[in-house]
């Protein structure tokens, strides 16, 4: 059930399957807190902070849980407390392009640009489990390149992040912003 829920779409339909997942596991951690990102992109975050949190409790040693609650604290701009649970997620799974990714995404807010570099690099080494992820990886790598005026390697990330998603919202709207084609 589990795995149909993160096929589907509907977050009503999600709550639907990720509950009948946890009748026949009460305590199934990854389903919990996978009901708190449906909280998460419904904006309803004190509910999606509960489910991740309450997941984690559970099972304290499974990065993803970590990263699903980093998640919810950068939803929030709790950009410190995100940094915190991303690099524990890193400690135990050193082997996580998701988790390096957010990484990236919370030193490009704190303008450490290098580091944001850096991180999508070490990610995109990984070999990201599909072309969203890596299109997401390489728009934010971009977009470091950009800030540190690296304009020619940031167009290079920014077109290879188009050919695989072209329709990712944050980089049209980055590329709105800073006037970039």
């Amino acid at each position: 059930k589990l795995l149909d829920a993160r096929k589907e779409f509907d977050p009503a339909k999600k709550i639907v399957l990720i509950d009948e997942a946890l009748k026949k596991v009460p305590g199934y951690a990854e389903a919990i807190s996978e009901k708190g990102l449906v909280y998460l992109n419904l904006k309803q975050y004190q509910q999606a902070e509960d489910f991740c949190v309450q997941a984690l409790l559970l099972e304290p040693y499974i990065g993803l849980l970590r990263l699903n609650l980093a998640k919810v604290c950068y939803a929030q701009k709790q950009y410190d407390t995100a940094m915190q649970f991303v690099n524990d997620a890193i400690f135990i799974n050193p082997i996580f392009p998701d988790a390096y990714h957010l990484r990236a995404q919370l030193q490009l807010d704190n303008r450490a640009f290098q580091q944001a570099v850096s991180d999508c690099n070490v990610a995109l080494l990984m070999r990201p489990a599909n072309n969203y992820v890596k299109a997401e990886i390489l728009g934010t790598k971009g977009m470091a390149l950009d800030q540190l005026q690296q304009k020619a390697a940031a167009q290079e990330c920014f077109q290879e992040a188009k050919k695989l998603n072209p329709l990712s919202l944050r980089l049209l709207q980055y590329q709105q912003t800073k006037k970039i084609n």
